[in-house]
């Protein structure tokens, strides 16, 4: 299970964050893998239309028997 931290590191006003954003991941068998992760908070026109805020990365993952 995965589960993101957010944090702010730089501004110039206050920040507040609620809720979390987690996933459930099997893998078939053992190895390193990459995933590719976005993260969007869909604030732009129809919800998801317009990618107001949005970041990606790219994230190794080890699995062990």
């Amino acid at each position: 299970k995965a589960k993101p931290e957010v944090e702010k590191l730089q501004s110039g006003g206050e920040a507040a964050f609620s809720g979390t954003a987690t996933t459930n991941d099997k893998f078939a068998q053992p190895g390193d893998y990459i995933l590719h992760v976005t993260a969007n908070d869909y604030s732009g026109v129809g919800g998801g239309g317009f990618q107001w805020c949005w970041t990606t990365a790219m994230v190794k993952v080890s699995v062990t028997p």
